[in-house]
């Protein structure tokens, strides 16, 4: 018999990359990148509010301003802001042109359509810049990184819809032993455990088995269960 490193290196020499697949994110969850995936959008997408508030020039902080109108997120703004006014602006909301900052709604006070800051604002308070995260064409996941479900929703908000793959390899798995019995164990048998306790593992990690065989230790029947393995498998 060969050793056991020599029998691992002989399998791993024989081992090759299984052909990349196209599949759409929401399919690909346990899968093996095949390529890098770089973001097709900025992120955010566009400057944007943090906080719900007020969009305001930073240089009006100190006067009596008047609100002009409302931004909610998922809309776009039609205003443009003109010095000494300021537009009511909820969280993830764009900023209007005009607008350089955000004010969170704790510090203002606000009487009627017009509001006073409690305090200064410097450019960019509370405000979330178009890329400041992410710009288009980054870099965002590796080939050989394998998707998670946190790495799933940061590539689906960088409108990534598909991504290259690796296909889960088909596995034939096969238990040898002429003490291993089935359901009820003869004198000088015994339960099989490694089948249950490999198959539970290969499908807790999405792994899909092409057949398990339980196989008697005799040379003919294990060439022959090898052969009828390799020939449905990876």
């Amino acid at each position: 018999m060969i050793s056991l490193q020599g029998a691992l290196a002989a399998y791993a020499a024989a081992l090759r990359p299984l052909a990349p697949q196209e599949r759409a994110l929401g399919d690909a969850l346990g899968h093996v990148l095949a390529e890098d995936v770089a973001s097709r959008v900025d992120l955010p997408m566009f400057t944007q509010s943090a906080v719900d508030g007020y969009a305001l020039h930073s240089a009006d902080a100190a006067a009596t301003l008047r609100v002009i109108g409302e931004i909610a997120a998922g809309t776009a703004p039609t205003l443009e802001l003109p010095r000494g006014c300021a537009a009511r602006i909820f969280t993830g909301g764009a900023l209007p042109a005009g607008a350089d900052t955000c004010a969170r709604q704790e510090i203002v006070e606000r009487i009627g359509d017009e509001i006073r800051l409690q305090k200064s604002l410097a450019v960019g308070a509370d405000t979330r810049f178009r890329g400041e995260e992410v710009r288009e064409g980054a870099t965002l996941a590796r080939a050989g990184q394998r998707l998670h479900s946190g790495m799933i929703a940061s590539l689906a908000m960088a409108g990534v819809p598909h991504v290259a793959v690796r296909p889960k390899p088909r596995i034939a798995l096969i238990v040898t032993g002429n003490e291993v019995a089935g359901d009820s164990p003869r004198a000088g048998e015994i339960f099989d455990a490694n089948g249950p306790l490999i198959s539970s593992w290969l499908r807790e990690r999405g792994y899909p088995l092409a057949s398990v065989r339980h196989v008697r230790d005799e040379p003919a029947r294990l060439r022959s269960a090898l052969t009828e393995a390799i020939g449905e498998s990876d």
